[in-house]
Formats: C-alpha cells, structure tokens, sequence
C-alpha cells in the first residue's frame, strides 16, 4: 500500500467559494470527491508588543518607542502580522508557520530603523530597533505575509531624545548558576548576575546584562556584603568565590533609591592535593542545616588529580558541646580508624587507607 500527502494551492485568479477536489488510484479504482473552501485575506494589521518579552507581553500594544533616561538604549518592538480571512477566522502570521517580512515606508527624519531577526522558542521572529533624533517621528512600518493583500501597515512613534522612560523597579535578580551556588575553584570561577528592570510605561526588560541592553546595565551598581568570601563587579555584577562560607551572601544591586538583592552561596571544589569537608551537591551551602538532636553526616572530599588516594590522615578540631563524633564511613576499597587526641580541646585524628 503506498501513503503520502498531496499538497492543493489555489491558482491565483482564483475567485473565493467552495472548490471540489477529485482524488483517483486508477489502479485500485477509487475516487472521491473532497470540497474545500478557499479564502481570501480580508484585512491585515501589523502587531508591535514589547522587546524582550515577558509575561503578559503580548497584551501590550507597542506604539511608542522611547529612550531609557540616562542611557543610549531605545525600547524595542516585536512585530507580527494579524490576519482575518473572508470566512471571518483570525490569525497571527506567526502562530501559523508565516514568516512576514517588514520595511518601511516615508522618509524618517534622522531617525535610524533597524529590522533584527530573532528566534522565540523555534519561531523566527522580526525586532524593530531604533535610533532617536532630537524630534519625535512617526516611522511607518509594512508587514507582508506573502502577496496577499491588504498589507498591514502601522505608524510607530519615536519619541525625541529628551522624552524617556524612567527605570522604577529592579526585578528578577539571582545568580545565573544551578541554586545560586558557586562552586569550582576559589578566585578563578566566575559566574554573572542576571537582573532585570522595569519602566515607568509598564515594560520590562527581563535581563539587562543582554549585550543590546549594556546602557542600561550601566545604571545599576552592584555590591556584596561580605566580599572576602565572594566579590562582585561593581559595573557588570560578574561574581568570584574566594572561600566557603556557612550561610548565604547577599549581593545587592541599586539604582539610586531603587535596590533588590540575591543570597549566594559558596562551596567550592578542593585544590588537587587539598580535602574540603560538606556537601558535594553544590545546591546551597558548604553544611546544610540540621535539626537539633538529630544524626547528619558530613562528606570528606580529597581532590587527587589523576592520582589514587593511598593514605589520608586528618586533624578534625570541633566543639563537643555542639556536636559529637559518632563514627566514619570510608569510601568502598578504604579502611578508617578514629584517634582522640585531646578531649578537652576536642582534637581527633583520622585515618584512611587503601585497603
């Protein structure tokens, strides 16, 4: 038996209605007859909603573009094209596998226009991007969805320069690493802020350290509270480790009055040649809490390079009134054994051997 799909486009003289397709296997002798409409695109209206998005974005209509004050960076507008065909069904150009292209039309007064494509999710998308001039203009943007007519067609305004938008709030700040944990090697491992912004118009710019929103990443300052365990740049809010650290750090970004913070942690890989006690899920601090009363267990780790472990001997130094020894768990193929050394200063030795 054979199966496959054979593709039926309208000729383009023809008229809107109901059309009959026949399909005939001679060799089999069948036939049908299958009635399709076809339609014709009614109106068009060019979509613009806010760039980068976010949620509820697509609520947003796009009209007006203006500088965020105090920088270079003009907002930007996420353009489609919205359909209706002459059966009264409605669509979106991209939400049905249409690519629109998009232009402009008119002069526009020293305004630049820049016409980017991106991808959302696995869609290809078109960005409108701008460079302001010292009056407000209109630039008139044409989307088409092939040679159907009408095109859609939408004025957006640019703003002047001396109209802008105000930053009002800092949001969605953390560490963009798993948990907000630094892990790694102390002083070498970095990892970026991701923090966004949002206007006084309702937009939101999700994450500011994007390489197009850098201006507006120059607004905000970025600090830690305790640096000696993890520092932070100031202008970018890239973060280093530099030791582990029993509870978070916050790292604190602002704007003049505006401020949001992030609680980091660290918990750092070993040197080759160097032990670390805690955790080695690296999903928070170096010692999770614990219950009182309860039995928990701390994990030894020793980097060896590309070496075997033969012998480990280690002093542990603890508060006995707080906590107490109770055992040891080697890895498979090691033998322990515990010596106290000093109760009273709560010194003991351990040892661990190949066995």
């Amino acid at each position: 038996r054979t199966t496959g799909a054979a593709i039926i486009s309208p000729a383009t003289s023809t008229s809107e209605g109901n059309a009959t397709v026949s399909v005939i296997i001679a060799e089999l002798g069948l036939a049908r007859d299958v009635t399709v409409q076809v339609v014709r695109v009614a109106t068009s209206t060019l979509v613009s909603n806010p760039f980068p998005t976010f949620n509820q974005s697509e609520s947003i209509d796009t009209a007006v573009l203006r500088r965020v004050a105090g920088t270079s960076y003009y907002e930007r507008a996420l353009l489609d094209v919205r359909f209706v065909l002459s059966n009264g069904d409605t669509h979106v150009a991209s939400d049905v596998g249409i690519v629109p292209t998009f232009s402009t039309e008119g002069s526009h007064h020293g305004v630049t226009v820049y016409f980017e494509r991106v991808s959302i999710g696995a869609v290809n998308r078109t960005v409108l991007s701008v460079n302001g001039s010292a009056l407000a203009t209109n630039v008139s943007v044409v989307g088409d969805i092939g040679s159907f007519e009408p095109r859609a067609q939408k004025d957006v305004v640019v703003a002047s320069r001396a109209e802008t938008v105000s930053v009002v709030a800092l949001t969605s700040m953390f560490l963009d690493v798993p948990f907000n944990t630094l892990a790694g090697i102390a002083g070498v491992t970095t990892a970026p802020i991701r923090i966004g912004v949002v206007l006084g118009n309702g937009n939101v710019l999700t994450d500011v350290t994007q390489p197009a929103l850098t201006s507006v990443l120059g607004l905000i300052s970025f600090q830690s509270t305790r640096s000696s365990v993890v520092s932070v740049n100031a202008a970018t809010g890239v973060c280093t480790p530099h030791a582990n650290f029993l509870r978070g750090v916050r790292i604190e970004a602002s704007i003049q009055t505006l401020m949001a913070a992030t609680e980091v942690f660290v918990n750092l890989l070993p040197a080759v040649g160097d032990v670390d006690f805690g955790s080695v899920a690296h999903n928070g601090p170096q010692f999770a809490d614990v219950t009182l009363g309860s039995a928990f267990h701390v994990p030894v780790v020793v980097n060896t390079g590309a070496q075997r472990l033969a012998v480990l001997t280690l002093t542990v130094a603890f508060d006995t009134s707080r906590v107490r020894l109770t055992g040891i768990a080697p890895t498979t193929g090691y033998a322990a054994s515990v010596t106290t050394l000093s109760s009273s200063l709560s010194l003991v030795t351990v040892s661990c051997a190949s066995s």
